[in-house]
């Protein structure tokens, strides 16, 4: 299976705001118009890896969600591109624009330069860019589409969301300066709207503009020549978030601020659009080696007030597929529009925990790069040195922690360790490792102590849980809401929405012979050998630990293959080639020493 996600992370570099002196001639955008229809659609449908996708749009460019319902509006920036409807659960597809059922209603005190309605004799040559959806208390909602056609401009509609499916009225518009060019477009707090502008006339080839009814358009201060694509816009309505598609970058620009503020996140990828979800973090899709045969599509959530960022997808192009041009969060899965191609792209939306992430994925999940683990067995259980593990790791505001924290209790399996792993989960861990397991009543046991009592109607109320609420730092560690936390904290894969990891060392004679029992526990999640530990069980020690042992090699092949039949998430405590450990059956990589 393809590789999924890439991670980064990156700081915040202020920069000066006098403009960066471009040509005459402004640099392509990556949003390029072609004629051929042909060329954007493409007959196959299947999924690709986790990608799955939704066809017959023609250049879904861009994406708004209707808010509270199962809507989605589409873009088309290409020949025969219309403004194009998608149900969310059933991921069909309509025209919403035009069609039969758009109607026009001008509202010429709201927009006194607008020349009328769309030419209906456009045809073929209407094009809908970039999306905004400003929402309303109620059902009908504004609607700011990027047109080209036979004028360019930014046309605004009303979506009637009460109606089923909803219905289009246009309802004004506001006509480029000659010679312009948009891209995306932002509805503002305050009234009126900002657009990019990527090729404009003059001294200034390229910024964002403002609209207002009763000024008209107008530079925003600071944003000259800053070769903008996508847009976006705080809730408050003071800074623009603005995606710098040549230079690879995503620009924080204060609005309304004197002196003007600018602050840069350097992305790795060329941003195209950027848009805010709901929990306030930033998506934005672009691409890598654009139009070369090693170009790649990503997409990376940033924090709005930090600018610290995770990259969250980093994929080759796809046919009928090519560069993503959006990303929005759509329940749980994050959906992708792109400009050259027939499909609109959708995966589930990245886990908290990131070995369950991999292994779901198919790919393995290697200490430092996904995960983390301590170790409290040997060595003194200090709170305060498992707070500071914990801290590390936490997420820095890009929606989960850095690194999946995993810890080893110091208790062995016959003990009484119910406290400890308590205390450990609501310090913000996202996994135990149980040491000395030799039956299945022993990791059930553990299986109880991660999780809490089952609630009314829980769908998953065996084994049952007996932790007491108190993840206050766990939430912090986690990036979440307690709300979030309790839907969240429960073992994996017995809930599949779980991001707790039961995981059972494999250091014992018993847990060997007991494999099969044990990996059919409800809510086990995983195995990890330890070697040196089993050495000493299986009587094979020099006497020091002699993991080396041909004993201790068959026990590891008979334990990969049960991993195999089960399809169980399982790893070992050595320093070990990953691509020959993974044809044996483990997928997860400790850092050795432990």
């Amino acid at each position: 299976m393809r590789r999924l996600t890439l991670l980064s992370m990156c700081a915040v570099v202020t920069i000066s705001c006098g403009g960066e002196g471009v040509g005459d001639t402004p640099p392509d955008t990556g949003d390029a118009v072609t004629t051929d229809v042909a060329a954007v659609l493409d007959e196959t449908c299947g999924p690709v890896g986790a990608i799955h996708f939704i066809c017959d749009v023609i250049s879904p460019e861009d994406l708004a969600v209707v808010p509270n319902s199962d809507w989605v509006i589409v873009s088309g920036n290409q020949e025969g591109g219309r403004i194009q409807l998608v149900s969310a659960s059933r991921k069909t597809v309509r025209v919403l624009f035009p069609s039969d059922t758009s109607s026009t209603r001008f509202d010429s005190e709201a927009y006194p330069a607008c020349p009328g309605p769309i030419d209906p004799e456009e045809g073929d040559d209407f094009r809908a860019h970039g999306l905004y959806l400003k929402p309303s208390e109620g059902d009908v909602h504004t609607l700011h589409v990027v047109h080209h056609g036979l004028r360019e401009s930014v046309e605004v509609f009303e979506i009637n969301a009460g109606d089923t499916p909803p219905s289009l009225t246009w309802v004004g518009c506001a006509v480029a300066p000659d010679g312009s060019t948009f891209n995306a477009v932002v509805a503002l707090p305050d009234g009126g709207f900002a657009v990019t502008g990527t090729r404009l006339r003059g001294d200034i080839a390229t910024g964002v503009l403002e609209w207002h009814r009763d000024t008209g358009w107008a530079m925003v201060p600071g944003s000259e020549d800053l070769r903008p694509n996508g847009l976006e816009i705080s809730e408050d309505g003071q800074w623009f978030y603005v995606a710098g598609w040549v230079d690879e970058r995503v620009i924080r620009l204060s609005r309304g601020q004197t002196p003007v503020q600018a602050d840069v996140v350097q992305l790795g990828f060329r941003p195209d659009n950027v848009r805010r979800a709901p929990d306030g973090l930033i998506y934005a899709a672009g691409h890598t080696d654009f139009m070369l045969q090693t170009e790649a599509f990503n997409v990376a959530r940033i924090n709005a007030e930090t600018l610290a960022f995770e990259r969250i997808l980093h994929h080759p192009v796809i046919d009928g597929f090519a560069a993503s041009t959006t990303a929005v969060p759509i329940g749980d899965e994050i959906w992708l529009g792109t400009n050259r191609g027939g499909k609109i792209a959708y995966f589930p939306a990245p886990r908290l925990n990131k070995i369950i992430e991999q292994f779901e994925h198919g790919e393995a999940a290697l200490a430092n790069e996904h995960w983390r683990i301590t170790s409290l067995e040997h060595s003194p259980f200090l709170v305060d040195d498992l707070e500071e593990f914990l801290d590390e790791l936490r997420a820095e505001g890009v929606g989960r922690p850095r690194l999946t924290p995993i810890v080893r209790i110091p208790h062995e399996a016959d003990q009484d360790f119910h406290h400890a792993v308590k205390q450990i989960l609501d310090a913000g861990a996202m996994g135990i490792v149980l040491p000395q397991v030799r039956t299945a009543d022993e990791v059930t046991k553990l299986v109880r102590a991660m999780r809490y009592p089952p609630q009314r109607g829980a769908q998953y109320p065996e084994p049952r849980g007996r932790r007491g609420w108190g993840p206050t730092a766990a939430t912090r560690v986690w990036g979440v809401t307690a709300d979030e936390y309790a839907r969240k904290a429960d073992v994996w894969p017995l809930n599949s929405d779980g991001e707790l990891l039961a995981i059972a060392m494999v250091e014992t004679r018993e847990i060997v012979e007991n494999i099969d029992e044990i990996l059919q526990v409800p809510g086990l999640g995983g195995l990890l050998i330890g070697a040196a530990d089993l050495s000493l069980s299986l009587g094979v020690g020099t006497p020091a630990a002699n993991p080396g042992a041909p004993e201790v090699q068959d026990a590891i092949r008979t334990v990969g293959d049960a991993c195999k039949r089960h399809n169980a998430l399982c790893g070992i405590y050595a320093r070990s080639d990953v691509e020959a450990m993974a044809e044996q059956g483990f997928t997860l990589f400790p850092i050795p020493g432990y």
